[in-house]
């Protein structure tokens, strides 16, 4: 498998064009519509992205429980393992046809690196590719790489895991609740917004993401001028971040936990 070295996500092209990472010829991750995962189901959908972006750090309970240090597992190969475990019907929404359940772990003849490839090497997944899929997909979902906490020693790693498995437990038992049915709607009935609900299920999610996240940026400007105007907010203090709606879009979890609640605010 011929792997273009040169791919990177591009924004342009990738979030606002709406464009899928073509890796090379066999290997092309989808940047599906919203009818698209609204025919799949969101909740698989959701479970997929989770597994492929997700890092040994995200599954610190499940592993502890196996008996598995987290810190001792390698992202990639965690990466693999997940993918290997999935069958075709699961991964078609991003992968299409490739089926990662025939995939094995193998060495790359070149450099001895670990590669995730088909037994007839067609596909070929190195670290390389690797960061390129989770780098695409977190982009395309607007999902933060951030690492809440960093256990530096043995007894904040035991910490960490006790604190991940409360919530866990906590978090139990729940039923699924559609996310973006939610983030449509208040999209859909915001004034800035230009598409209804039958032509919004078409945009691509990277699209429909940057739109909602721009027009919280666009809502967060309005409030922030509001109240510097009525003279409750400092101009001196104010994060100059705030005083424009025209740029990047620099999306951390915290901004993606208090987006909802921002443009809610204003319906």
């Amino acid at each position: 498998m011929s792997v273009n070295t040169s791919i990177q996500f591009d924004k342009l092209k990738h979030t606002i064009g709406g464009q899928p990472l073509v890796i090379s010829k066999s290997l092309t991750v989808q940047n599906p519509s919203i009818r698209d995962i609204t025919d799949f189901g969101e909740e698989k959908y959701l479970n997929l992205v989770t597994l492929t972006v997700a890092r040994p750090y995200d599954f610190m309970v499940q592993l502890d429980d196996a008996g598995i240090n987290y810190l001792d597992v390698d992202d990639f190969e965690f990466f693999s393992v997940n993918l290997n475990n999935l069958p075709q019907e699961i991964t078609r929404i991003l992968f299409g046809d490739i089926d990662f359940t025939g995939f094995e772990f193998g060495e790359n003849v070149e450099n001895g690196e670990l590669i995730f490839c088909h037994p007839n090497n067609k596909i070929i997944i190195d670290r390389l590719v690797f960061a390129q899929i989770t780098k695409f997909v977190r982009e395309m979902n607007v999902i933060s790489d951030e690492i809440e906490f960093k256990a530096g020693n043995e007894r904040m790693r035991k910490s960490l895991i006790d604190r991940n498995r409360r919530k866990q437990k906590k978090e139990a038992g729940k039923t699924f609740e559609s996310q973006l049915s939610n983030l449509i709607s208040l999209a859909v009935n915001h004034e800035g917004f230009k598409y209804n609900y039958d032509t919004v299920l078409d945009l691509r999610i990277s699209q429909f993401y940057d739109a909602y996240y721009r027009l919280n940026k666009i809502e967060n400007y309005r409030q922030t001028m509001s109240g510097v105007y009525a003279g409750t907010i400092s101009f001196e203090k104010l994060d100059k971040s705030h005083l424009s709606w025209a740029g990047n879009l620099v999306i951390s979890q915290r901004d993606i936990d208090k987006s909802k609640l921002q443009l809610e605010r204003t319906m």
